[in-house]
């Protein structure tokens, strides 16, 4: 079997509270989730709740417009450091600012 191929994955799902526009506190408590799961676990993929960073249930298309990020923006900058340094993949969903 080639070196670059795994017989096994190891995948973590995290669920917490979100705190709607809180998105230091998110992202401190999605770091701690992972670092939790990589020191448990060891995984391979840590998977996140939908908008994970900023919550999920909005009042308006404002609310939505508040915590929307382009794609190379703080919270994917982040998150992409904190999968680097742990050396695992992390899926989350997180609102696209467009145009």
């Amino acid at each position: 079997m080639p070196a670059s191929i795994k017989d096994k994955i190891v995948i973590c799902v995290a669920q917490f509270d979100v705190k709607m526009f809180d998105r230091a506190h998110n992202l401190q408590k999605m770091t701690a989730l992972a670092c939790q799961a990589k020191k448990e676990y060891r995984p391979d993929l840590l998977i996140f709740p939908e908008c994970a960073n900023c919550g999920y249930n909005f009042r308006s298309k404002e609310d939505v417009a508040a915590v929307s990020e382009p794609r190379d923006g703080y919270t994917v900058s982040y998150l992409r450091t904190l999968a680097m340094d742990l050396g695992c993949g992390l899926v989350f969903g997180f609102v696209e600012r467009c145009g």
